[in-house]
């Protein structure tokens, strides 16, 4: 996935070093669920006070170090049952749009309100510049970093008189910004001037899954390569793969993700009966009907075909040792 880190890499330092433009929203529970936050800029000639720039130096470096260290690696999506510490990149298009008010014009954005603190989700940070690419930094607000969310508590906050400093009573209502960043939504030209396509980027799928609707998101994404199996006609009851994409638990799921961009689905079901029956690897590993169609009785089976269309195991031209390659890296 070299190839995918160069390019997520690329376009995030491209913007981060050339921005002509940040600004900061609150992503909100409801609609219409960002709005936009306004930050002091103190002296615009001196920068003294200016918390907007404080904020934007502290994103774009936790951004730095959390998605551009050299050791960190990206993946696609299908790959998300390897369940390795990885950044996954997840198109964010009709299909799956939990971020979609990104996309909301500026100037239909309005100003967000501090009595309004309780229906906030999260921060978003929006860094661009002029060709028209973006990164949204997107940092979750979780109620622990809320100070006195509930009012149990007595905040205070320090006055100086005659050299004295005197605690009083802090009433007002805070939030607070960390230097977290939970995934970034990244906005990039796809092929013609003016066409953007944007992808989410992240690790915390479990912050995905518990917000963000994702794992309903991976049961859809299986349903659809469930059904580009059953129209390989290689199967008699392709009803067994909605079944096995049914099971409670969500791994399932992510396992049948994994043959989503397979190349042998290029391939027609004479050619792969031909090469079930050929290859010692896959001699015998299916029930075949009197149709000469893979009959599933197992979920055991129905992962074996998943192996198959997947061409997890690689032979060695050296050795003829065959290797697992559940992660491969086309070269």
């Amino acid at each position: 996935m070299e190839k995918l880190r160069d390019e997520i890499a690329d376009l995030i330092s491209l913007v981060l070093d050339n921005d002509n433009g940040f600004e900061s929203y609150v992503k909100l529970k409801k609609d219409p669920h960002i709005k936009k936050i306004i930050l002091t800029e103190g002296d615009p000639i001196s920068l003294i006070d200016n918390f907007k720039i404080k904020v934007k130096n502290i994103i774009k470096d936790s951004i730095k170090s959390l998605y551009l260290e050299t050791d960190i690696e990206y993946s696609s999506i299908s790959n998300i049952a390897d369940n390795q510490n990885k950044f996954y990149s997840i198109p964010m298009d009709e299909r799956y749009e939990p971020f979609s008010m990104v996309k909301i014009p500026v100037n239909d954005i309005s100003i967000f309100k501090m009595d309004e603190r309780d229906d906030v989700e999260g921060y978003l940070f929006k860094f661009k510049i002029n060709s028209g690419e973006e990164i949204w930094a997107y940092q979750h607000l979780y109620p622990m970093t809320i100070p006195n969310k509930k009012n149990k508590n007595v905040l205070m906050k320090i006055i100086q008189k005659d050299n004295v400093d005197i605690f009083v009573e802090m009433s007002e209502k805070l939030l607070t910004i960390s230097k977290n960043i939970d995934c970034l939504i990244v906005k990039s030209l796809e092929n013609q001037p003016d066409d953007f396509v944007y992808n989410i980027i992240t690790k915390n799928i479990n912050l995905m899954e518990k917000h963000f609707g994702f794992e309903e998101y991976i049961r859809m994404s299986a349903i659809n390569v469930a059904n580009s199996i059953a129209e390989l006609n290689l199967i008699s009851n392709p009803d067994k793969l909605l079944e096995y994409i049914g099971n409670t638990n969500k791994k399932y799921s992510k396992i049948i993700l994994r043959i989503q961009n397979s190349p042998v689905f290029n391939y027609d079901n004479i050619y792969l009966r031909n090469k079930i029956n050929s290859l010692q690897r896959w001699e015998n590993c299916f029930v075949f009907d009197e149709k000469n169609m893979i009959k599933l009785n197992s979920k055991k089976e129905v992962e074996t075909l998943i192996d198959f269309l997947d061409e997890r195991y690689t032979r060695s031209e050296v050795t003829e040792v065959e290797y697992d390659t559940k992660v491969k890296i086309m070269i």
